[in-house]
């Protein structure tokens, strides 16, 4: 694995940080909290990083490149993370290198940051843009730990939100009742990072849709509402680790599908009403 650039002469001329001027305000804020940003970029998209670590670094956010995963590069059917028929019997598509390489991207994330010593992780994809100043948000859910094990920033669908607390500048700590899709931008502490390292190989569902299982993982996930952070859709700097098409199975070979989105679904609902009643009663932070 290509060594980790942490400082400026490391980073090279293009990612010197900016002024100090611009980067004091959530510097201020949250330099008390042990957290690092990860950012996961494919070695093919050097401008990526370019943006994203100037960015990162004008919200004076501390960060690592995660080298990301070129699933085109893998032997899919012999690979012992990844679930051919597996995929196939639940997501009803052939499975996609692309995807995998996100998958197991995000794994690599986990092992980075199980190496380090920091407390939490923002793990961002390379396409994950704030749209203002993150730190005030990501300093209140620091300051409340037990709240959380992880917090989406982002993601699609409404996700029909329930507020569990709430976090500076109009924000609010969520559960969600509904799918929330995405996996561009979270913040994660140690606990779940080694649940998921642990469970969520062999890969037989895109990323987005096997972290999201927090009844199954027994962690505590949450969403921040509104967003705080969005993918780049400008199409200037066009992600290089995003998904393409999928061949669809025919129908008659998706009765699986169905049968497991009726019951992921249901338990997610569920999880998400005994959540909110246990919040109510005060049975959970």
């Amino acid at each position: 694995m290509p060594a980790i650039p942490t400082t400026a002469s490391e980073r090279g001329p293009a990612q010197r940080r900016p002024p100090r001027e611009a980067r004091t305000s959530t510097l201020n804020t949250i330099v008390h909290h042990n957290y690092c940003a990860y950012i996961i970029n494919m070695d093919r998209s050097p401008e990526r990083l370019q943006a994203m670590s100037t960015w990162l670094e004008g919200y004076g956010m501390p960060w690592v490149r995660v080298p990301a995963v070129d699933g085109r590069a893998l032997d899919l059917d012999r690979h012992p993370d990844v679930s051919v028929q597996g995929y196939r019997r639940l997501h009803g598509k052939d499975i996609n290198p692309a995807e995998v390489g996100c998958y197991l991207s995000h794994i690599r994330a986990f092992d980075q940051f199980l190496a380090s010593s920091h407390d939490y992780a923002l793990i961002l994809e390379d396409d994950a843009m704030f749209s203002s100043d993150p730190g005030a948000v990501l300093k209140g859910l620091m300051d409340a730990p037990t709240r959380w094990d992880l917090a989406k920033l982002s993601g699609y669908h409404s996700g029909r939100p329930v507020a569990l607390s709430s976090l500076p500048d109009g924000h609010a700590l969520c559960v969600p009742l509904t799918k929330y899709s995405g996996s561009n931008a979270y913040l994660i502490n140690r606990r779940a990072a080694a649940i998921y390292r642990e469970q969520l190989l062999p890969m037989d569902l895109p990323y987005d849709h096997a972290f999201d299982r927090a009844w199954r993982y027994g962690i505590k996930y949450r969403m921040v509402t509104p967003a705080l952070c969005l993918p780049d859709e400008s199409g200037t700097l066009p992600s290089t680790i995003s998904v393409s098409a999928q061949r669809r199975l025919p129908w008659y070979r998706r009765f699986s599908v169905v049968a497991y989105r009726a019951g992921n679904e249901l338990s997610r609902v569920l999880w998400g009403t005994c959540t909110v009643i246990r919040h109510k009663f005060g049975l959970e932070a």
